[in-house]
């Protein structure tokens, strides 16, 4: 009687982020709880609830291309 072939141990993964992220750069920022609750509204709006890292990335991208749309930025509101 043969034995069965021996499993092979799956392959080592490394540790971290998988290599080739496009999001591969940290940023902090301090906000209000008033933003966030903007944020966070605008978020369950959405049909996938993206994460709160994923939806400010689209709403700066919106922002970013709104301004390109116009070929000019927008005005800076004045400070309170």
């Amino acid at each position: 009687m043969t034995k069965p072939p021996a499993k092979k141990a799956p392959a080592k993964r490394s540790r971290g982020r998988p290599a080739g992220r496009t999001q591969d750069q940290q940023m902090q920022m301090r906000v209000s709880a008033e933003f966030l609750q903007t944020i966070d509204d605008w978020r369950d709006k959405q049909p996938d609830n993206p994460p709160r890292a994923e939806a400010i990335r689209r709403l700066v991208q919106r922002g970013l291309a709104a301004e390109a749309d116009t070929g000019k930025p927008r005005q800076k509101r004045s400070p309170k």
